[in-house]
């Protein structure tokens, strides 16, 4: 068993994108795995991000479902992040969107692969219930932070770590999330594991 399997963590891959545009093509080749009804896609974004995600993927033909309450926070008061969920039904991609608090507390969403945009709060990943789930980050590295803690209060049981790399093979960025207190030895270890470090 490894180091990752024993603390049960919440293992993210970090996608980075030019555009939305680009982002909205990467969404379309995942749609493409997407069974009749059966599994769905999730985008977790603030208003601004969902806003400007769901009018590129209408440029790509999908279709809306239903939006409910995607609304300027200036409007609406909510800050808070929205779930985009795609469906594909009999060959026709549809998009749903809703706010992903209810009552001022996160609710569960279920999908294959879940694409959390990088300014949302690190408290919605344990309520991402999903195979894949990836850190996005669109346009310039300054405009998107990383998942943030920032809403997180003392009660919160996340901790992460974040490694990132470039070589002349590439860039690689690895992300760990778990309830588990981590020491540097801790860390140390999950990176020998994965030869990271």
């Amino acid at each position: 068993m490894s180091v990752l399997n024993e603390w049960r963590c919440e293992k993210m891959k970090f996608l980075s994108f030019y555009d939305y545009k680009s982002f909205a093509n990467a969404v379309l080749e995942e749609c493409y795995n997407i069974r009749n009804g059966e599994n769905r896609i999730s985008i977790i974004a603030k208003y601004n991000d969902a806003r400007e995600i769901i009018k590129e993927l209408l440029r790509n033909d999908f279709s809306i479902a239903e939006i409910f309450e995607l609304e300027s926070p200036d409007c609406s008061g909510y800050t808070s992040e929205y779930i985009i969920s795609i469906c594909n039904f009999n060959g026709e991609y549809e998009i749903w969107c809703e706010p992903m608090k209810r009552d001022n507390e996160y609710i569960d969403d279920e999908a294959i692969i879940t694409f959390i945009l990088g300014d949302c709060s690190s408290r919605i990943i344990s309520h991402c219930i999903s195979q894949y789930k990836y850190d996005v980050h669109i346009g310039e590295e300054d405009d998107h932070p990383s998942l943030s803690c920032s809403e997180c209060d003392d009660e919160s049981d996340l901790h992460s770590f974040s490694v990132s790399k470039k070589s002349d093979n590439g860039y690689y960025h690895f992300s760990f999330y778990t309830s588990e207190n981590l020491s540097k030895k801790d860390i140390n270890d999950i990176l020998q594991s994965l030869k990271l470090d």
